[in-house]
């Protein structure tokens, strides 16, 4: 459960990006990789389930869900 941040650590390959999409399937926003570990404030977002998708460098996705409260 995450409250107001979302943070990730990507080890062993090059995350190219990822993005959020709610349970409804619809992309909320997308980000660059800036790091090994990149954290994202997820205050604004409404309280329920949501995916982060992670896609690397050599084309890999990875899904995790996350439950903001």
């Amino acid at each position: 459960m995450f409250q107001n941040n979302y943070t990730y650590d990507v080890c062993h390959e090059h995350l190219y990006d990822f993005g959020l999409i709610n349970m409804n399937g619809r992309l909320i926003e997308t980000f660059p990789e800036t790091s090994q570990q990149t954290t994202i404030n997820i205050s604004g977002l409404h309280a329920g389930m949501y995916l982060v998708k992670l896609r690397m460098a050599d084309g890999k996705e990875f899904s995790e869900k996350i439950v903001k409260e």
